[in-house]
Protein backbone atom coordinates (compact mmCIF):
# COMPACT_ATOMS: atom_id res chain seq x y z
CA UNK A 1 0.00 0.00 0.00
CA UNK A 2 1.44 3.34 -1.12
CA UNK A 3 -0.17 6.16 0.85
CA UNK A 4 1.30 8.80 -1.47
CA UNK A 5 -0.41 7.30 -4.52
CA UNK A 6 -3.65 6.86 -2.58
CA UNK A 7 -3.61 10.54 -1.57
CA UNK A 8 -2.78 11.57 -5.14
CA UNK A 9 -5.82 9.65 -6.39
CA UNK A 10 -8.01 11.22 -3.73
CA UNK A 11 -6.95 14.77 -4.68
CA UNK A 12 -7.38 14.05 -8.40
CA UNK A 13 -10.81 12.53 -7.94
CA UNK A 14 -12.05 15.34 -5.70
CA UNK A 15 -11.26 17.79 -8.50
CA UNK A 16 -12.98 15.48 -10.98
CA UNK A 17 -16.09 15.23 -8.82
CA UNK A 18 -16.68 18.97 -8.92
CA UNK A 19 -15.59 19.75 -12.49
CA UNK A 20 -17.11 16.84 -14.41
CA UNK A 21 -20.69 17.75 -15.38
CA UNK A 22 -21.73 14.10 -15.75
CA UNK A 23 -20.54 13.37 -12.21
CA UNK A 24 -22.28 16.47 -10.87
CA UNK A 25 -25.51 15.30 -12.47
CA UNK A 26 -25.27 12.00 -10.60
CA UNK A 27 -24.55 13.82 -7.33
CA UNK A 28 -27.63 16.01 -7.73
CA UNK A 29 -30.00 13.16 -8.65
CA UNK A 30 -30.73 11.76 -5.14
CA UNK A 31 -31.29 15.17 -3.45
CA UNK A 32 -33.51 16.19 -6.37
CA UNK A 33 -35.59 13.02 -5.93
CA UNK A 34 -35.74 13.66 -2.18
CA UNK A 35 -36.95 17.21 -2.81
CA UNK A 36 -39.60 15.97 -5.23
CA UNK A 37 -40.92 13.23 -2.95
CA UNK A 38 -40.69 15.38 0.17
CA UNK A 39 -42.40 18.35 -1.48
CA UNK A 40 -45.20 16.15 -2.80
CA UNK A 41 -45.83 14.66 0.65
CA UNK A 42 -45.87 18.09 2.31
CA UNK A 43 -48.33 19.52 -0.25
CA UNK A 44 -50.71 16.63 0.25
CA UNK A 45 -50.40 16.86 4.04
CA UNK A 46 -49.43 13.19 4.25
CA UNK A 47 -46.44 11.53 5.84
CA UNK A 48 -43.58 10.45 3.61
CA UNK A 49 -44.01 6.73 2.79
CA UNK A 50 -41.00 4.88 4.16
CA UNK A 51 -40.65 2.94 0.91
CA UNK A 52 -39.84 6.18 -0.93
CA UNK A 53 -37.02 6.87 1.54
CA UNK A 54 -35.50 3.53 0.60
CA UNK A 55 -35.96 4.32 -3.09
CA UNK A 56 -33.85 7.44 -2.56
CA UNK A 57 -31.27 5.45 -0.58
CA UNK A 58 -31.08 2.88 -3.38
CA UNK A 59 -30.77 5.63 -5.98
CA UNK A 60 -27.90 7.17 -4.01
CA UNK A 61 -26.07 3.84 -3.81
CA UNK A 62 -26.49 3.06 -7.50
CA UNK A 63 -26.13 6.58 -8.96
CA UNK A 64 -23.27 7.77 -6.74
CA UNK A 65 -21.52 4.78 -5.19
CA UNK A 66 -21.66 2.61 -8.32
CA UNK A 67 -21.98 4.91 -11.29
CA UNK A 68 -19.36 7.49 -10.43
CA UNK A 69 -16.35 5.12 -10.22
CA UNK A 70 -17.82 3.22 -13.18
CA UNK A 71 -18.00 6.40 -15.24
CA UNK A 72 -14.54 7.62 -14.24
CA UNK A 73 -12.85 4.31 -15.05
CA UNK A 74 -14.67 4.05 -18.38
CA UNK A 75 -13.52 7.56 -19.30
CA UNK A 76 -9.93 6.75 -18.34
CA UNK A 77 -10.04 3.48 -20.30
CA UNK A 78 -11.47 5.17 -23.38
CA UNK A 79 -8.78 7.86 -23.45
CA UNK A 80 -5.94 5.56 -22.39
CA UNK A 81 -5.32 7.52 -19.19
CA UNK A 82 -5.40 4.47 -16.95
CA UNK A 83 -2.39 2.95 -18.69
CA UNK A 84 -0.47 6.20 -18.35
CA UNK A 85 -0.74 6.34 -14.55
CA UNK A 86 -1.10 2.65 -13.66
CA UNK A 87 1.89 0.45 -14.51
CA UNK A 88 1.58 -2.40 -11.99
CA UNK A 89 -1.08 -4.25 -10.03
CA UNK A 90 0.00 -2.30 -6.95
CA UNK A 91 -0.61 1.01 -8.75
CA UNK A 92 -4.06 -0.17 -9.79
CA UNK A 93 -5.00 -1.29 -6.28
CA UNK A 94 -3.72 1.95 -4.70
CA UNK A 95 -5.74 3.95 -7.20
CA UNK A 96 -8.85 1.91 -6.44
CA UNK A 97 -8.39 2.47 -2.69
CA UNK A 98 -8.11 6.22 -3.16
CA UNK A 99 -11.15 6.35 -5.44
CA UNK A 100 -13.11 4.16 -3.04
CA UNK A 101 -12.41 6.47 -0.10
CA UNK A 102 -13.60 9.54 -2.00
CA UNK A 103 -16.67 7.74 -3.35
CA UNK A 104 -17.76 6.50 0.08
CA UNK A 105 -17.29 9.94 1.65
CA UNK A 106 -19.33 11.58 -1.11
CA UNK A 107 -21.96 8.85 -0.74
CA UNK A 108 -22.25 9.61 2.98
CA UNK A 109 -22.65 13.33 2.26
CA UNK A 110 -25.27 12.86 -0.46
CA UNK A 111 -27.18 10.35 1.68
CA UNK A 112 -27.25 12.74 4.63
CA UNK A 113 -28.41 15.68 2.51
CA UNK A 114 -31.12 13.61 0.84
CA UNK A 115 -32.46 12.26 4.15
CA UNK A 116 -32.53 15.74 5.71
CA UNK A 117 -34.42 17.12 2.69
CA UNK A 118 -37.16 14.51 2.99
CA UNK A 119 -37.15 14.38 6.82
CA UNK A 120 -36.13 10.74 6.69
CA UNK A 121 -33.39 10.69 9.31
CA UNK A 122 -35.84 9.24 11.85
CA UNK A 123 -35.76 5.80 10.24
CA UNK A 124 -32.10 5.29 11.10
CA UNK A 125 -30.92 2.92 13.77
CA UNK A 126 -27.61 1.23 14.52
CA UNK A 127 -28.61 -2.03 12.74
CA UNK A 128 -29.76 -0.11 9.66
CA UNK A 129 -26.56 1.94 9.69
CA UNK A 130 -24.50 -1.26 9.74
CA UNK A 131 -26.54 -2.64 6.85
CA UNK A 132 -26.12 0.57 4.88
CA UNK A 133 -22.32 0.36 5.24
CA UNK A 134 -22.37 -3.19 3.85
CA UNK A 135 -24.67 -2.12 1.01
CA UNK A 136 -22.43 0.85 0.18
CA UNK A 137 -19.37 -1.41 -0.13
CA UNK A 138 -21.38 -3.81 -2.31
CA UNK A 139 -22.45 -1.05 -4.70
CA UNK A 140 -18.91 0.36 -4.68
CA UNK A 141 -17.57 -3.06 -5.69
CA UNK A 142 -20.10 -3.19 -8.53
CA UNK A 143 -18.82 0.17 -9.77
CA UNK A 144 -15.18 -0.90 -9.58
CA UNK A 145 -15.89 -4.23 -11.26
CA UNK A 146 -17.85 -2.86 -14.19
CA UNK A 147 -15.59 0.21 -14.46
CA UNK A 148 -12.45 -1.85 -14.95
CA UNK A 149 -14.13 -3.76 -17.77
CA UNK A 150 -15.84 -0.80 -19.46
CA UNK A 151 -13.74 0.46 -22.37
CA UNK A 152 -16.16 3.13 -23.58
CA UNK A 153 -18.27 5.73 -21.78
CA UNK A 154 -21.29 4.53 -23.74
CA UNK A 155 -20.75 1.06 -22.31
CA UNK A 156 -20.58 2.45 -18.80
CA UNK A 157 -23.96 4.13 -19.34
CA UNK A 158 -25.54 0.78 -20.16
CA UNK A 159 -23.96 -0.90 -17.12
CA UNK A 160 -24.99 2.00 -14.90
CA UNK A 161 -28.63 2.03 -16.02
CA UNK A 162 -28.92 -1.73 -15.47
CA UNK A 163 -27.57 -1.45 -11.93
CA UNK A 164 -29.71 1.61 -11.19
CA UNK A 165 -33.01 0.03 -12.19
CA UNK A 166 -32.44 -3.61 -11.28
CA UNK A 167 -30.54 -3.17 -8.01
CA UNK A 168 -30.80 0.44 -6.85
CA UNK A 169 -34.49 1.23 -7.37
CA UNK A 170 -35.92 -2.22 -6.58
CA UNK A 171 -38.16 -0.91 -3.74
CA UNK A 172 -40.36 0.58 -6.47
CA UNK A 173 -41.57 -3.00 -7.01
CA UNK A 174 -43.67 -2.48 -3.87
CA UNK A 175 -45.71 0.17 -5.71
CA UNK A 176 -46.50 -2.00 -8.75
CA UNK A 177 -49.47 -3.75 -7.12
CA UNK A 178 -48.13 -7.20 -7.91
CA UNK A 179 -48.73 -10.28 -5.77
CA UNK A 180 -46.27 -11.03 -2.98
CA UNK A 181 -45.42 -14.38 -4.54
CA UNK A 182 -44.74 -12.79 -7.93
CA UNK A 183 -41.36 -13.57 -9.46
CA UNK A 184 -40.67 -9.81 -9.54
CA UNK A 185 -41.06 -9.51 -5.77
CA UNK A 186 -39.20 -12.77 -5.08
CA UNK A 187 -36.16 -11.58 -7.06
CA UNK A 188 -36.36 -8.03 -5.70
CA UNK A 189 -36.32 -9.33 -2.12
CA UNK A 190 -32.85 -10.76 -2.70
CA UNK A 191 -31.32 -7.42 -3.70
CA UNK A 192 -29.18 -5.34 -1.30
CA UNK A 193 -31.59 -2.42 -0.90
CA UNK A 194 -34.40 -4.79 0.03
CA UNK A 195 -32.20 -6.12 2.82
CA UNK A 196 -32.09 -2.60 4.26
CA UNK A 197 -35.89 -2.56 4.29
CA UNK A 198 -35.88 -5.96 5.99
CA UNK A 199 -33.41 -4.73 8.63
CA UNK A 200 -35.61 -1.70 9.28
CA UNK A 201 -38.57 -4.06 9.74
CA UNK A 202 -36.61 -6.16 12.29
CA UNK A 203 -36.34 -9.23 10.07
CA UNK A 204 -33.56 -10.78 12.14
CA UNK A 205 -30.15 -11.91 10.94
CA UNK A 206 -31.06 -13.17 7.45
CA UNK A 207 -30.75 -9.74 5.74
CA UNK A 208 -27.16 -9.50 7.01
CA UNK A 209 -26.45 -13.00 5.72
CA UNK A 210 -27.70 -12.02 2.26
CA UNK A 211 -25.70 -8.79 2.34
CA UNK A 212 -22.55 -10.72 3.30
CA UNK A 213 -23.16 -13.11 0.39
CA UNK A 214 -23.46 -10.11 -1.94
CA UNK A 215 -20.29 -8.67 -0.42
CA UNK A 216 -18.36 -11.89 -0.97
CA UNK A 217 -19.59 -12.16 -4.57
CA UNK A 218 -18.75 -8.57 -5.47
CA UNK A 219 -15.31 -8.75 -3.84
CA UNK A 220 -14.58 -11.87 -5.89
CA UNK A 221 -15.70 -10.06 -9.07
CA UNK A 222 -13.47 -7.08 -8.29
CA UNK A 223 -10.51 -9.36 -7.67
CA UNK A 224 -11.09 -11.09 -11.01
CA UNK A 225 -11.38 -7.72 -12.77
CA UNK A 226 -8.13 -6.49 -11.21
CA UNK A 227 -6.31 -9.63 -12.34
CA UNK A 228 -7.71 -9.29 -15.84
CA UNK A 229 -6.95 -5.56 -16.05
CA UNK A 230 -3.41 -6.04 -14.75
CA UNK A 231 -2.62 -8.16 -17.81
CA UNK A 232 -3.18 -5.15 -20.08
CA UNK A 233 -1.19 -2.56 -18.11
Amino acid sequence: MNTHKIRATIYRDIREFFTNYAVLTLLVMPPAMALLYGGTAQKSGAEMPEIMIFVVLGTTLSAVTTNIPLMLYAEENEHGLLKLVMHTRSDLVNGMLGRSIVTLLITAAVTTVSLVIMNGTGIFSLPLFAGLILAAIIFLNLGLWTGLYAKLQSTSTVYGVIILFFLGMTPIAETLNVKEDSIIIVIAELTPVYQLIAIHNNAGIMPYVILLLWLGLTMFLVRMAVSKRTETL
